[in-house]
This record gives structure tokens, C-alpha cells and sequence, in this order.
């Protein structure tokens, strides 16, 4: 039910690389985001770090509540999704 439209807006490959969102569902205000990749043994450790908030309008602090305990679990299901695409 969430959709983003990001922007790349530092790309230090492979080492990292910022976006922003600039268009989403629901709306929120995108402080920008950052996926760091450092080589731990035989793979690769991922942090990836975003900032946002949602307008009173769209649901505030309420929906920032929801949206928080929603992305982890679904950040960490892209990274496995990716990691089993690699391992191929």
C-alpha cells in the first residue's frame, strides 16, 4: 500500500550511497537516507539509516508510530530478497 519516488543524490560506489524521497504514499516529509556497505568476511554489512516525518495532515506522530515498526521488517525482507538474488 506504499509507493516512493526517490532521487539519488550521492553515489560513492561501493561504499554508499544518499537518496531522498521526493514522492511517496502516504506523504512524509523525507530527510534523506543512506545505505553504507562494508565488507565483513565473505559478505557485506548493509546500515541503512533514513530520517522522516509525517505531516499532522497526513497522520503525524500517529502514523510515524505505525510507519516505524512497519519499514525495519520490510528493509531487512529487500536486503534478504537481495542477498538470495546474488547467491545464484
Amino acid at each position: 500500500g506504499t509507493w516512493f519516488r526517490e532521487e539519488l543524490t550521492a553515489y560513492d560506489r561501493p561504499h554508499s550511497y544518499t537518496y531522498l524521497i521526493v514522492r511517496s504514499f502516504p506523504p512524509f516529509n523525507h530527510e534523506g537516507g543512506t545505505l553504507t556497505f562494508t565488507t565483513v568476511g565473505d559478505g557485506t554489512r548493509v546500515n541503512w539509516l533514513t530520517n522522516y516525518t509525517h505531516s499532522a495532515a497526513a497522520g503525524g506522530k500517529a502514523l510515524e508510530a505505525v510507519t516505524r515498526r512497519l519499514l525495519r521488517p520490510n528493509f531487512l525482507a529487500i536486503l534478504n530478497a537481495c542477498a538470495k538474488a546474488l547467491e545464484k
